[in-house]
């Protein structure tokens, strides 16, 4: 049987190139960012996951972009995430892992400082709205809080923009007169009424 005529006997749907990209692969971001790693991510050339209508463009746009590359092994075709596809997925899954914060909150403030020169304005507007859309209360021009642990993923929007001696992450304490800030986690969905009570009453 053909591979053309396998993809038509297979249900389809239609995916974005991004999409394909997403389900190539399920890791934490700290195994993406193992650039190293002896054991690259693959997906085999059969797997249900490319069967949609316009498959073939998409991974076509993916080998362009320099994102997945084509390997042999055993006489089947693999695709391979290349360290830049592995960039990109990390960069989304940054937004993902922080929004899906969940469990008690340790009554800490996660608190991320970066002066980034002036040559570099584009690199701190990258980081500004990285941090903006997932979720962090602007406090001041270049400081920036969120209420969980998230140092992982700081260090991974550092190394993206090539920012790591600029930036800086703190953990704080909360302590009185930090309301509006909390109630702006609140408002947000990130934090509830019965979070801040709980911190309290452990800092009592």
């Amino acid at each position: 049987m053909t591979e053309n005529k396998k993809w038509k006997e297979t249900p389809k749907r239609k995916i974005t190139a991004k999409d394909l990209l997403f389900s190539l692969i399920e890791a934490p971001i700290n195994a993406l960012l193992s650039f190293d790693n002896p054991h690259p991510f693959t997906v085999s050339h059969s797997d249900s996951r490319f069967s949609c209508e316009d498959a073939a463009q998409k991974i076509y746009y993916l080998k362009q972009k320099k994102l997945i590359k084509t390997i042999v092994k055993d006489n089947e075709k693999f695709y391979e995430i290349t360290k830049r596809g592995r960039e990109v997925i990390a960069w989304d899954k940054i937004d993902e892992v922080l929004k899906r914060q969940t469990g008690k909150w340790d009554g800490y403030l996660r608190i991320v400082m970066f002066d980034v020169p002036e040559n570099k304005k584009a690199t701190r507007e990258i980081i500004r709205k990285k941090l903006q859309n997932i979720g962090f209360i602007q406090e001041q021009k270049s400081v920036f809080i969120y209420p969980f642990e998230c140092k992982e993923e700081i260090d991974a929007i550092s190394y993206f923009c090539s920012a790591r001696t600029y930036v800086k992450y703190l953990v704080v304490q909360i302590i009185e007169g930090q309301e509006e800030i909390m109630q702006k986690f609140i408002d947000q969905g990130i934090l509830s009424l019965r979070d801040l009570k709980s911190a309290h009453t452990n800092q009592s």
